[in-house]
């Protein structure tokens, strides 16, 4: 491992260093956040609607983005996306009545049903990351 003389040369290795985390970190999170949204899905099977496999399809994993000081990425569902099915609710207003229970009002003026599958996935999923993130950092820095 090369050897820094300065504290530009420690400061540069360091940020490489967590690039590198980041990166693999954002292919975990990919995983992570698929099984948190199927941990939402295998909790029963509605009847009274169709699912559309919308949650799968608006998850997002910006690129990792290497700052002055640091590393970011964004891990996330798309929601100012909505649902081509219903009254078309925005992915945002499902996501809060999916993970949380928190009902909205439909643009035709009606409640939106509860829905079918297991509440908390996207603590689930934060909680999943989180812990890939600490798996990685480990193996860089030990």
């Amino acid at each position: 491992m090369p050897t820094a003389t300065n504290m530009r040369e420690l400061r540069e290795m360091l940020l490489k260093e967590l690039t590198n985390v980041m990166n693999n970190t954002a292919a975990d999170a990919k995983e992570d956040l698929k099984n948190a949204t199927d941990y939402f899905y295998d909790g029963g099977q509605p009847t009274m609607y169709k699912r559309t496999g919308t949650l799968e399809k608006v998850q997002e994993v910006s690129k990792v983005i290497r700052m002055q000081d640091g590393v970011a990425v964004d891990v996330y569902f798309n929601e100012d996306a909505s649902y081509l099915s219903g009254s078309k609710p925005m992915v945002g207003e499902v996501l809060l009545l999916a993970d949380q229970g928190i009902p909205f009002t439909t643009k035709n003026g009606f409640d939106a049903r509860p829905t079918v599958g297991r509440k908390g996935f996207w603590k689930k999923a934060k909680k999943d990351m989180e812990n890939s993130l600490r798996k990685e950092m480990k193996k860089r820095f030990k």
